[in-house]
């Protein structure tokens, strides 16, 4: 093994307009890192299922921007914007020619995004008027169809399609703070976007209905008389096909979201109110709220998931993933 040796171009600009009330700060970045250090897959027959290896290199680019601006600022009224917006990109430039499989079919191949998601399409089930084609695959009506890219009437690794990345493409963060003869309110909001969820949980209780608790989507689970259903049969676990829980688009959802990530309002009380107080020189009050909100499209908790405790091979994996609080808080400054 040998040390990962990373080399950097950093190019960055900043710009100040109209008496400081206006500042821009851009700095992007190539990052190029060479014999990552890497737990590989090898051979059970080895006594072992990982070792250390040096994989090779990648190469990561990426945009920061910082906007900032001072709108209004006058004697009772101040109103402030911060904006912020990154964006990176990880490409495996070199791992002699080999496919990486990160775990929970996210891979890492020469030319691709670092840990794509490499899965089986599913078109819906096989229906009644398709026995015969059904038993080419060994299934029968009910049971999950997915595309058999190779027409080869096997469904097997080359038959899964690269759709999409755990990682997003850009995240956007704004925050304005307003102030008004003492009140302070500040907003902070957070998007991400172009990034793919794989909800391995909603998927696993539609296909195992007599092992798990299920969502209500298994109301619409094939039946004689509702073919047209993208959830198998249900059916007892003796059947061979039963709780099939292939990694296939099924599972993967768009993952961008707004979020709205911090709510502040407080207030200072003035020195002219305090002035007769001999002991209290500064009294401020105020209530914060994290997490109160989520747009997005996505059907789980929060689509801001990382499985599995490790950002190579659990990133946008929702697995049962526990969702985020929101808090309530109060808080009570006072200056003696």
């Amino acid at each position: 093994l040998k040390w990962e040796t990373s080399t950097q171009l950093n190019v960055g600009l900043d710009i100040a307009l109209l008496d400081d009330r206006i500042e821009l700060m851009a700095d992007y970045y190539n990052k190029t890192t060479t014999d990552l250090l890497f737990q590989k897959q090898v051979p059970y027959t080895t006594g072992y299922s990982t070792t250390w290896t040096n994989l090779g290199k990648i190469r990561n680019t990426g945009v920061e921007l910082t906007f900032t601006s001072h709108n209004i600022n006058n004697r009772n009224f101040q109103w402030d914007t911060d904006i912020i917006f990154a964006s990176n990109k990880i490409i495996v430039v070199d791992i002699n020619d080999e496919t990486i499989d990160l775990g929970n079919n996210c891979y890492a191949k020469e030319g691709m995004p670092w840990g794509y998601f490499n899965v089986y399409k599913r078109l819906g089930t096989w229906g009644l008027d398709e026995v015969e084609e059904a038993a080419k695959y060994g299934k029968k009506p009910g049971d999950i169809k997915f595309e058999d890219v190779n027409h080869d009437y096997k469904i097997g690794e080359e038959d899964k399609q690269y759709m999409g990345q755990g990682t997003p493409k850009g995240e956007i963060s704004m925050v304005n703070t307003l102030s008004w003869k003492g009140f302070t309110f500040m907003l902070d909001l957070n998007c991400q976007y172009g990034a793919t969820v794989m909800n391995i949980t909603t998927t696993m209780m539609e296909n195992r209905q007599l092992y798990a608790n299920s969502p209500t989507s298994v109301l619409d689970a094939w039946t004689p008389e509702n073919q047209n259903s993208m959830i198998a049969a249900v059916r007892r676990p003796s059947d061979t096909f039963w709780g099939e829980n292939e990694k296939d688009s099924r599972m993967l959802y768009n993952g961008t979201f707004l979020r709205i990530r911090n709510i502040m309002l407080s207030y200072d009380f003035k020195h002219s109110v305090l002035k007769n107080s001999k002991f209290v020189k500064g009294l401020s009050l105020g209530v914060t709220v994290e997490n109160p909100y989520i747009f997005t499209s996505y059907p789980g908790y929060d689509p801001e998931v990382g499985a599995f405790g490790n950002v190579k091979t659990g990133s946008g994996i929702d697995y049962y993933s526990y969702p985020r609080p929101t808090t309530v808080s109060a808080k009570v400054k006072v200056t003696f």
